[in-house]
């Protein structure tokens, strides 16, 4: 649940401090519920959400390097 509120899933983020929507934009809730936004609500194109595709993409390789070196470093791979 504090994650979805983080993410503004919960809460628009319209409606939350500025100290909360700087932690948002590190929520890959927030990225997705973004290019939902652009794509089915404004009627946009793939290109219009490529910035938070890319987004999406780099927090999926960075949480990916960050288990391997954990996993290597634990010996069980």
């Amino acid at each position: 649940m504090l994650l979805a509120a983080i993410g503004g899933i919960l809460i628009p983020s319209f409606a939350m401090p500025a100290s909360f929507q700087g932690v948002m934009k590190l929520s890959p809730l927030h990225w997705c519920l973004e290019a939902f936004y652009g794509l089915f609500l404004e009627g946009g194109k793939l290109k219009d959400v490529l910035l938070n595709i890319l987004t999406l993409l780099g927090i999926t390789l960075l949480i990916q390097v960050i288990t391997l070196y954990t996993l290597k470093r634990k010996n069980l791979i």
